[in-house]
């Protein structure tokens, strides 16, 4: 199923992270592996909690701001994108089911 995926707050996702996304969701899973080694966790969460994740940090604060300017269209998930080499992304994105 073709879901649209808004990154709220996060620096970028590819078109192949979103379909990821997509496919991981229409398994009914919350956790991934693609064969390069990247590996990917999603998690139901709220914007009052990402908010206060992201307000006192001095590097993320403008992603406390986003979030509080973000109109909620669907559900937000948590996104942690783990890659071969050990990095670890964290993004928060607003799915939105197809009618």
């Amino acid at each position: 199923m073709k879901r649209r995926i808004i990154l709220v707050a996060g620096l970028h996702l590819t078109a192949t992270d979103k379909a990821y996304i997509n496919a991981i969701l229409d398994a009914g899973q919350q956790t991934g592996h693609r064969k390069g080694g990247l590996h990917v966790t999603l998690q139901p969460t709220d914007k009052k909690s990402e908010i206060e994740h992201y307000r006192y940090s001095t590097i993320h604060w403008r992603r406390a701001q986003n979030l509080e300017n973000h109109t909620v269209k669907g559900r937000l998930y948590a996104v942690e994108i783990r890659e071969r080499d050990g990095r670890t992304t964290r993004h928060i994105v607003d799915i939105v089911e197809p009618k």
